[in-house]
């Protein structure tokens, strides 16, 4: 299985609005999709964007060593 990443932020995706609140500051996010369905597997959460970042380059890295 082969999966897909999706930069996104707690504001960008409105989810302020809809829980009312901004997550305790953690607004850096990005899902995981599968090839097989457009619905997000996994949302991860962090205070950064660097940090998001390199969280979601070290999943792609995995990905590419797996040769997923």
């Amino acid at each position: 299985m082969k999966y897909t990443f999706k930069k996104v932020d707690w504001f960008g995706e409105d989810l302020h609005t809809l829980y009312g609140h901004d997550n305790e500051g953690f607004v850096y996010g990005f899902y995981t999709y599968s090839d097989e369905d457009d619905t997000p597997l996994e949302t991860s959460w962090y205070k950064s964007e660097e940090v998001r970042d390199d969280a979601m380059q070290e999943e792609i890295d995995y990905q590419i060593l797996e040769g997923l």
